[in-house]
């Protein structure tokens, strides 16, 4: 604890995720990439996590006009230009259509929105967790997202070469590297208790793991999975006959 205790809050949080990271990172990569192959899984992927960056910004904003004590840290770091809500609601109405309301939030957003505002209510400071790790995420998996969305044939949309129609969400007004070193800066400049520290690094693991369990619950994921494998396993079966012909050609 001595030791870490030497390191900004950024390379805290990131070392004291990085187990649950790593334990999720080849799950929630297998499911993600089964919804960017899938039109309308993507679709209720957006809607979902709409509810999340509205909620989450709404309570940040709210304590930052307050002018609460948990605002005032909050203000520190919150960057405007990066809230994503309208971003998101952008998305939402490209890829669910002018209905995109009436798709309605999963069980386990319900469950997640009420815990982020128990947690605005009770401990307001520990949102700096999502501010992290919400934000940090679209800068650096969300790039990678982005590009697989555009390669898609069939699913990205072409104008996705050239604008940001249907990509609003991973799109900043700023490069990417330039708002990564500011966020950061932001967040080491923060002068906080050694017990606020420890719950905003336990918030940060609690985030992966409630993600995880929004993209797992999305609807219609799991038979798009076992398609994914039974095309994979189909392949697999095709190489190894034409292996055994060849070997019985040769032989």
């Amino acid at each position: 604890m001595s030791d870490q205790r030497s390191l900004s809050l950024s390379d805290r949080i990131n070392l004291h995720t990085r187990k649950v990271h790593s334990q999720n990172h080849w799950i929630s990569n297998i499911k993600l990439l089964v919804c960017l192959l899938d039109h309308q899984l993507y679709a209720r992927l957006v809607r979902q996590f709409y509810e999340l960056y509205k909620t989450v910004e709404d309570e940040v904003t709210r304590h930052i006009e307050a002018g609460d004590e948990a605002g005032l840290l909050l203000k520190q770091v919150a960057m405007r230009e990066i809230f994503r809500e309208e971003a998101f609601r952008e998305d939402a109405r490209f890829w669910c259509g002018p209905d995109w309301r009436e798709w309605k939030e999963s069980g386990p957003m319900k469950k997640y929105k009420e815990h982020v505002k128990e947690l605005s209510e009770k401990e307001p400071v520990v949102l700096l967790a999502y501010l992290y790790t919400m934000y940090l995420g679209l800068f650096a998996g969300g790039q990678l997202v982005r590009r697989k969305l555009v390669k898609q044939l069939g699913f990205a949309p072409s104008s996705c070469s050239g604008g940001s129609e249907g990509l609003s969400i991973f799109t900043f007004s700023k490069p990417i590297f330039e708002l990564k070193r500011s966020y950061h800066q932001r967040f080491d400049a923060l002068e906080l208790s050694e017990d606020v520290t420890q719950r905003i690094l336990d918030e940060a693991q609690l985030v992966f793991a409630k993600n995880l369990v929004i993209i797992a619950d999305l609807e219609g994921l799991r038979g798009a999975l076992w398609r994914l494998l039974i095309v994979r396993l189909w392949w697999i079966w095709m190489a190894l006959i034409a292996v055994w012909f060849m070997w019985k050609t040769l032989s």
